[in-house]
């Protein structure tokens, strides 16, 4: 580095605090406030809020970048402890701006309505960087809303009314139903995600490559941002669906011997549905003589939870969750295991911080009055219907299916997950100099 170059360099020229936005008194057409703190302090809230969005948009990218890696080679084994430190990063950010949330509560209901009548037109919604997290998360993809409807189908199908006439799991027969409708867990989960779905792909023309004029009026930032941001998951994915091909690869141990591959996920799930229902019989036996359950309650739960596994181990990037997962203390395991649990722990986090913030919005506004999204009234309902919405619900599920290193040590015997452990020394420490 050259000395001319050190007298340039300060915290001014290279922070550059001065770009950083300015919160000034705003004029309006009616009773301009005065510099009013509690709005200067709205504002810069916000601002701060943008900031984290935008470094968690990197975090994605790059570690969306480290997955993309093609063949022969894919992603090295040394760059995935470098992806689980990016997506761990991307969740403490999520978490940091949660601790934040408090900070808006010291906001009065009174003192937000000083100057909340100036903003109709205006909403957290048209965050495009935030929007940009959603996207580039995944929660566009349409294997995650194919995953959640081909799941609740089949809970429909194990239901006790599925006596009644056997519809499959459509948009058309959810789209319709009625607001007083009961909805399970898993209802909710798939209503939310089609509609979401559905609401950003209207707004998309794939004919122009570009957002209609009718939405983000007047917002040319906005539109550009959500443009290229569109463009850029249709040429470079998710980080979800690089992660599904990722874990797609996954090696399997061999028959008999032989290095691991792929192709042996089908064999892998035959043995440990085999275990896992072995598990489960135990279980479920135990609980039905505590429960003096009749012996046809038990073979149904039973079969039923036979289908539910079977399902679920039906695809190879499940199967690897399972894997990872079940088999974690094995060295050579170790460091995938833990970016699945990053991947879930990004998704945690993104979800707590959308729960935290539902719970502001509700102490600070409440639930009346009319929302800067409309004359509908509240926001609120719009903010508590996103909460269903996973980005790695495979993770979450695979939960579902796990067994105690007990139970899951005829599996696979210690020579068959040799490859998977330290390779053994050709001498010991104390015969080298």
């Amino acid at each position: 580095m050259s000395s001319d170059h050190k007298k340039t360099i300060s915290y001014e020229t290279y922070i550059e605090p001065d770009a950083l936005p300015r919160v000034q008194p705003r004029t309006r057409s009616e009773q301009p406030l005065d510099n009013d703190p509690d709005e200067s302090f709205f504002i810069r809230t916000h601002q701060a809020f943008e900031i984290w969005f935008a470094q968690i948009l990197t975090e994605l990218e790059y570690a969306r970048l480290l997955l993309s890696q093609p063949p022969p080679n894919y992603v090295p084994e040394s760059d995935v402890p470098r992806i689980e430190h990016h997506v761990r990063r991307a969740a403490a950010i999520f978490e940091l701006i949660r601790q934040h949330l408090p900070l808006l509560e010291t906001l009065s209901t009174t003192s937000f309505y000083n100057f909340r009548k100036y903003l109709f037109g205006a909403s957290g919604t048209q965050s495009h960087r935030f929007r940009e997290v959603e996207w580039l998360m995944g929660l566009l993809d349409n294997g995650l809303l194919r995953y959640t409807e081909q799941k609740l189908d089949l809970e429909h199908k194990l239901s006790p009314e599925s006596k009644k006439p056997k519809d499959k799991v459509s948009k058309k027969r959810f789209g319709k139903r009625s607001a007083t409708s009961y909805l399970s867990q898993s209802e909710r989960e798939y209503d939310s995600l089609m509609q979401y779905q559905d609401q950003w792909n209207k707004k998309w023309s794939n004919d122009l490559q570009d957002f209609g004029p009718r939405d983000f009026e007047g917002m040319t930032a906005t539109r550009k941002a959500l443009r290229q941001r569109m463009l850029d998951i249709q040429d470079n994915g998710t980080l979800r669906g690089r992660a599904i091909q990722w874990l797609g690869r996954t090696a399997f141990p061999a028959k008999r011997s032989g290095r691991p591959h792929s192709k042996y996920s089908e064999l892998f799930a035959e043995q440990f549905q085999d275990a896992y229902m072995v598990a489960y019989a135990n279980d479920l036996h135990g609980l039905g003589r505590l429960e003096q359950m009749k012996s046809i309650e038990i073979k149904r739960l039973e079969r039923d939870a036979a289908r539910r596994a079977r399902f679920f181990l039906n695809e190879p990037h499940r199967r690897a969750i399972v894997f990872l997962l079940q088999f974690s203390n094995q060295p050579l395991l170790a460091w995938p295991a833990s970016l699945v649990e990053a991947l879930l722990e990004l998704d945690e986090a993104f979800a707590n911080w959308r729960d935290r913030h539902i719970a502001m919005v509700s102490r600070v506004l409440g639930g009346g009055r009319i929302s800067t999204l409309g004359a509908e009234g509240s926001g609120l309902p719009y903010l508590r219907g996103t909460l269903g919405k996973r980005v790695f619900p495979e993770i979450w599920d695979a939960r579902s299916y796990m067994l105690s290193r007990d139970e899951a040590k005829d599996i696979y015997g210690a020579e068959r997950l040799r490859y998977y452990g330290f390779l053994r020394e050709k001498t010991s420490p104390s015969q080298e100099d």
